[in-house]
């Protein structure tokens, strides 16, 4: 066998061998550690060509244990002789990496390692000196052998300013362990101070220094300065400066001059060893002296700042003055600005750019190269004075007899202006006093209306800002005023064929009136000669022009005169026409195909005579005819009430005569009504009683009213109430009744359905219903009517839309023991949108609901409690128009009458009143009652009424040329007009007394209001 070789990165032996001669199988490895008996390596046979094994020590096998090795070979079942033996002697674990610190507070190196040897019984620790990187620098020194077993060991030999390297060898009596890697480099050198800084203490008067320093085993320090150059660099060498005594941070170096650049550097001490010295990253220069005495004044002549101050620099080559915005205390109230100054170290200043009306503080610095001092205290503060106005120019302006005057502001700062007046003397000089005109808002321009004529007057401006006045301006040079002209004339014909002159002076008195006259055309423009009309005396005002001519266009014109002066003339700006003589004495007699106008002309200038003819909406020219025309009939009229004027005209030129009017008259077969007045309290509704008399009801606030007869009280619900359009009806007994809504408070959708009425007691209430009913903003709410035994059927609108569907209206209806709410979902057009809703009843009080959907007009019949037959209505084809339903009234359900009117499409004044009846189940053809009817109060401008037994059937309509009934009699409708006072009336009521005797209330005056009740 061969020695075994050592790894000595694992430590794992390669054991080696040759090969015998001969055929063989394999081979067997033993070993034997320390004194142990031989053991086999190999559990199965090494094949015949192995001649190394790899082999680890088992962790057993302790350190300075000796290894023996043996093989032998095998074939079969026969082994050869045991080779030689072969040795190793496991050697003595070395120790780690030491660490090494320099320790200032045991003045030496200290070295710690770790060892894993447990044999070892000392060390052997040896040193080198090397440099900062760790390059040996001689030989390795042993320092000593040292027997046990510390890891520890202090270095006090190791000298001040020197890099050491340390290592560690494990022995155990003669036998020593491999060296430990070297240690990291150690320093013995003092360490230097940190954060040096140099700033100029002006304050002081010289150089403040700090330093900082963690290194407390020093002796002190050394502080050292060299002066510098321009650029920074040392001009001269270093000397010392101080030695500060162990653990100073700060020195105050006052031997330094003016304008000098220093650079200082420091280092600690121990004993005869500095550290290295730390330098001031840049040199510290020691400025100029600071300036003081700084005065600032304001120039009396210029207003201008002047600035002085002393220097106190002897080396100083520039001097920066600075200016800011400053607050009424003097300081400064926005940044500093830098001006431009002279070069040099100057010690005055004049500051030509400064602002107008702005208050200024100063401070000055010298200057040395590129290095300035402290800058000097603030000066007083001053305040510009605010820039005076300049060319003032006045000037006469003859149109409208002023003195123009303007002039050049020259400040953008003045918030009013003070314009102030003189009266000036032969040479242009003040005559008296300067008085102030005015004082407003910032401008460049005045006009002075308030002069005296024939006066010479001067003007002079000042501007203000905050109340505080700039210097006033030159005055302007002298204005006269003239012979003031007229301020205005004025014309106007009147009917009688004259023409009104007025005109208006400030002049003296004792001036001449030149009047003149020209005729003009339609544009303004002269078409003749002026001529002149005399003014008498005593009438400066004004002259009435009685030789114009009839029909003719004039322009007039006016001036003054006084001493051989004449003021410009004051011209009309529109021509003036002489009025056509109107015609008088109009008369309008009805008559039975019209009516009848007569009068009488009075123009011989007129080309033709217009009869115009006007209700309460609108005016129309009927006739056109010759001027010598003075009767005319108007035939073929509309019953109504008109308005007539008789118009005298030529060309554009037109005179009127007063209105005249008529009333037509009602033709055969029309009602006799008579006009019984009722002074009672101002109402919003009314219903007739059988007795013929009315009861009347309020709608802010909605109540009962009681005037004067009535045998109740009156009566105001709930203020949170809604009504409907109908506040009040009344019973076959005369009893006042009203359904409204009462609205939750907290919850403004839900509400109750109220019932109202006296019992000809007392006033008595119950609810009809309570649940949701959202607030409607198209379709009215609800309506209800009376039924012949008083109580009431209501339809209730339960949508939050504009415009409901059919399913969204409730039947309320009493059923003989109790109130019931019936729903029209089942009704076969529920899903369709409706914009009008109306209920009736019978004679035999059978419901009848009517709605307006599209153009149709759809009935509902309860078939049963909850089920509803609808049928059609079909009117007629509207093509470009729009209808609107008005009420159907019953007989029985196969007899009865459908009132609705028809309008042009986008027309809401304009209706034509129809009826559609029903006779025997059949819908006969609709009839026309008021063809295109311009109707007045669009909300009530139809009303319905009928007898309990429905044998009497009437309708009434209110039109801006009057109030028209329908009726019918043997087969036929009538019409007849109401002769109310005013043709526009805001509202009227209908009905029928226990005689069948038609009334319509109608209101006749304001306050305390009177009705006229029209009745058969």
């Amino acid at each position: 066998m061969l020695p075994p070789s050592v790894d000595p990165a694992s430590g794992s032996l390669t054991i080696q061998w040759l090969a015998p001669s001969g055929s063989i199988d394999g081979f067997d490895l033993e070993a034997r550690y320390g004194t142990e008996a031989y053991q086999k390596l190999n559990t199965n046979l090494l094949p015949a060509g192995t001649l190394t094994f790899a082999l680890t020590l088992p962790a057993s096998v302790a350190e300075t244990t000796d290894c023996t090795f043996r093989t032998k070979a095998r074939r079969g079942t026969e082994s050869s002789p045991y080779s030689n033996e072969v040795s190793y002697h496991k050697p003595l674990l070395a120790a780690g990496q030491p660490t090494a610190t320099y320790d200032w507070a045991q003045a030496g190196t200290v070295l710690s390692w770790s060892s894993p040897s447990t044999q070892a019984n000392g060390f052997i620790v040896k040193r080198a000196e090397c440099t900062n990187g760790g390059s040996v620098l001689g030989d390795w020194v042993t320092l000593t052998t040292v027997a046990g077993t510390s890891t520890t060991w202090l270095d006090a030999s190791a000298h001040l300013g020197t890099f050491y390297l340390y290592r560690i060898t494990n022995v155990k009596g003669a036998e020593a362990s491999a060296e430990s890697l070297p240690s990291a480099v150690v320093s013995t050198q003092v360490p230097s101070p940190t954060q040096l800084v140099a700033v100029f203490d002006a304050a002081h008067g010289g150089v403040n220094l700090t330093w900082g320093s963690s290194f407390t085993y020093g002796d002190g320090l050394l502080l050292e300065r060299a002066a510098a150059d321009a650029s920074g660099n040392a001009a001269s060498g270093w000397t010392a400066l101080a030695t500060p005594a162990a653990g100073a941070a700060a020195f105050l170096d006052t031997q330094v001059q003016e304008a000098q650049n220093y650079l200082y550097r420091i280092s600690n001490v121990r004993g005869s060893v500095d550290s290295p010295p730390l330098t001031i990253g840049a040199c510290v220069t020691v400025p100029p002296g600071t300036p003081s005495g700084l005065t600032a004044v304001l120039n009396l002549n210029t207003g201008v700042p002047s600035l002085t101050w002393a220097s106190n620099s002897s080396r100083a080559t520039a001097v920066r003055v600075e200016r800011a915005e400053a607050a009424a205390s003097g300081l400064p109230s926005a940044p500093w600005v830098s001006l431009p100054v002279p070069a040099g170290a100057i010690t005055s200043f004049t500051d030509q750019g400064a602002l107008e009306f702005t208050r200024y503080v100063y401070r000055v610095t010298n200057g040395f190269g590129a290095t300035w001092g402290a800058a000097s205290a603030l000066s007083p503060s001053v305040v510009t004075p605010l820039a005076a106005p300049t060319q003032v120019v006045s000037t006469y302006d003859a149109a409208s007899n002023t003195i123009k005057v303007a002039w050049v502001s020259n400040t953008t700062k003045a918030d009013r202006v003070q314009v102030e007046r003189v009266k000036a003397d032969a040479d242009g000089l003040p005559a008296g006093i300067w008085s102030s005109l005015t004082t407003y808002g910032p401008t460049t321009g005045y006009t002075d209306s308030n002069t005296s004529e024939l006066t010479s007057y001067l003007y002079r401006v000042t501007n203000l800002a905050a109340g505080v006045p700039s210097a006033a301006s030159a005055p302007s040079a002298p204005t006269r005023t003239p012979l003031a002209p007229p301020s205005y004339l004025y014309a106007s014909a009147y009917s009688d064929g004259t023409i009104h002159l007025n005109w208006s002076t400030s002049s003296a008195s004792g001036c001449a009136y030149l009047l003149a006259r020209a005729e003009a055309d339609a544009a303004g423009a002269p078409t003749s000669g002026w001529s002149s009309l005399a003014v008498p005396a005593g009438n400066p005002y004004g002259l009435v022009d009685a030789s114009a001519a009839e029909g003719k266009t004039y322009l007039y014109r006016l001036a003054l005169s006084l001493n051989g002066y004449t003021t410009p003339y004051r011209q009309l700006s529109q021509p003036v026409q002489v009025a056509l003589l109107a015609p008088v004495q109009v008369q309008a007699t009805p008559k039975a195909a019209g009516i009848d106008l007569a009068w009488v002309n009075r123009s011989t200038a007129a080309t033709q005579v217009v009869v115009r003819r006007s209700d309460t909406q609108s005016t129309l020219d009927v006739a056109s005819l010759p001027p010598g025309a003075s009767t005319y009939s108007d035939a073929n009229l509309p019953l109504g009430t008109y308005s007539y004027t008789v118009v005298a005209k030529a060309g554009t030129g037109e005179s009127a005569s007063s209105a005249v009017q008529a009333t037509t008259l009602n033709p055969a077969g029309s009602l006799a009504l008579s006009a019984t007045s009722l002074s009672v309290l101002n109402a919003d509704d009314a219903a007739l009683m059988p007795t013929g008399a009315w009861a009347f009801a309020g709608g802010n606030p909605f109540g009962m009213l009681a005037n004067p007869g009535d045998p109740w009280a009156a009566y105001y619900p709930d203020t949170t109430s809604q009504v409907s359009a109908s506040l009040v009806q009344t019973d076959d007994s005369g009893h006042p009744h009203s359904v409204y809504l009462i609205r939750s408070t907290t919850v403004p959708t839900r509400g109750v359905v109220r019932h109202l009425w006296h019992d000809g007691t007392a006033w008595q209430t119950e609810d009809l219903w309570e649940g949701v009913i959202p607030v409607t903003y198209g379709v009215r709410s609800f309506c209800y009517t009376l039924d012949q035994a008083g109580r009431p059927q209501v339809l209730l609108n339960t949508s939050s839309y504009s415009y409901p569907t059919v399913g969204d209206i409730r039947h309320l209806h009493y059923t003989g023991s109790a109130w019931a709410c019936d729903s029209l979902a089942s009704a076969a057009n529920a899903s369709l949108t409706i914009s009008a809703y109306s209920l009736s009843l019978d004679a035999a009080d059978q419901p009848h609901l009517l709605f307006l959907i599209g153009s149709d007009a759809v009935e509902l019949l309860p078939s049963s409690p909850g089920t509803w037959t609808s049928a059609t209505l079909s009117t007629e084809a509207l093509g470009a128009s729009s209808q609107a339903l008005a009420q159907g009234v019953w007989a029985d359900a196969d007899n009865g009458w459908l009132f609705y009117t028809t309008s042009p499409s986008g027309s809401y004044t304009k209706a034509t009143l129809k009826v559609r009846q029903k006779v025997a189940g059949v819908w006969q053809t609709p009839q026309t009652l008021a063809p295109d009817a311009a109707v007045y109060a669009p909300d009530s401008r139809v009303r319905i009424c009928t007898t309990p037994s429905r044998s009497r059937v009437l309708a009434a309509m209110a039109t801006y040329s009057g109030l028209k009934v329908y009726h019918q009699a043997l087969g036929a409708w009538h019409e007849t007009l109401v002769a109310t006072p005013a043709v526009s009336i805001s509202w009227f009521r209908t009905g029928l007394d226990t005689s069948s005797r038609l009334h319509v209330l109608v209101p006749a005056s304001g306050g305390t209001v009177t009705y006229a009740d029209y009745h058969e």
